[in-house]
């Protein structure tokens, strides 16, 4: 083109946003662009009543600023919503009419996103997030802190369940902090569940709340966590239990720790429990076989320092479950056939 001449371009409908990974170099160094930002792809959105309205039917919403929501989100399809780093916080002492994110039966993925409650409540049993049934719900690089409600996470008869680098703190939840109920695959790698309180009163004037329930159908439920953090919460009955489950049903412990929190609540379950060889579980362990007289085993190849044992009205009606494994264990062993 001639000099001072505005240079000629073409526009192919397309915008690349790249960022240089650490193993690239160019002639100066690998950190040029150290700073740059990535803005994840879908509709932008930055007030309320955008990302109500954006994700009402479904689709893929990029989150551009914080956002302060007074309401629940109703999602009608399937859903991606890209956090950027960006929070969202609860602008109003009280939702009483659903989760906050409510799958609603469609699959749902949530990632690089804050959720804080600011200690507003959610009083609704589908808690903070809510997934249901047939769909999957994906968290990733999420954090859920300081809210007051039912339940933080849900999910109801959701296929598959994956949580990934996700972290629940200081929330305070009366039965269950997370719940799933008739998930037969769930995968939590680097997820931290710290500084919660889950406590409330039965009818009968007792503690109780659960901070991790899995609730088993008939179908095989297994749930697998890796590099798993469970410390400093306080519960009214267990850290980690089931319910409706059997020998087939399985918690997988493969690396982590459990430690530091209510004195004397631990793990209370039936099925199949393995602490892996770089897991660490300080709290007692109740492990009873199932009603139909399948025997139940816990694997451990890690360690344990607290008591294990078998409720003696079980051991009465369906024997004693199994331990086994190469790792250490510190306490008592009571109700059980050690091999």
């Amino acid at each position: 083109h001639k000099a001072n001449a505005t240079a000629p371009s073409v526009e192919l409908g397309i915008n690349v946003v790249a960022t240089q990974y650490t193993y690239e170099k160019d002639s100066k160094d690998d950190q040029y662009d150290e700073d740059a930002t990535y803005l994840a792809p879908g509709e932008p959105v930055e007030t309320e009543a955008d990302l109500i309205k954006v994700i009402e039917n479904g689709g893929e919403v990029s989150i551009t600023k914080d956002i302060a929501l007074s309401s629940t989100v109703q999602i009608a399809g399937d859903t991606v919503i890209h956090g950027n780093g960006k929070t969202i916080t609860l602008n109003s002492e009280s939702i009483t009419n659903g989760a906050l994110f409510d799958g609603n039966g469609h699959d749902l993925t949530i990632e690089n996103l804050i959720l804080d409650g600011q200690n507003g409540s959610i009083g609704h049993y589908f808690g903070v997030v809510n997934g249901g049934t047939d769909s999957t719900l994906t968290l990733s690089n999420v954090t859920i802190r300081n809210f007051k409600t039912e339940r933080i996470l849900r999910a109801h008869g959701v296929k598959n369940v994956s949580l990934t680098n996700v972290t629940i703190s200081g929330n305070m939840a009366k039965d269950y902090g997370v719940l799933f109920t008739n998930v037969e695959n769930m995968t939590l790698k680097k997820v931290s569940l710290t500084d919660n309180t889950v406590v409330s009163q039965n009818s009968k004037g007792e503690s109780v709340g659960t901070l991790l329930m899995m609730w088993g159908n008939s179908a095989v439920n297994k749930l697998v966590a890796e590099n798993i953090t469970i410390e400093n919460n306080t519960v009214g009955e267990h850290l980690i239990a089931t319910s409706g489950t059997n020998c087939n049903d399985a918690i997988e412990l493969t690396s982590g720790s459990i430690k530091g929190n209510s004195e004397g609540k631990g793990i209370y379950m039936v099925g199949s429990l393995m602490v892996g060889t770089e897991m660490s579980v300080q709290c007692p362990i109740v492990l009873n076989n199932d009603g139909n007289k399948g025997v139940c085993t816990l694997t451990n190849n890690g360690t344990i320092v607290g008591d294990i044992s078998s409720a003696d009205w079980a051991v009465n009606s369906r024997g004693k479950p199994i331990y086994t494994g190469t790792g250490t264990h510190t306490g008592t062993k009571t109700n059980l056939k050690v091999q």
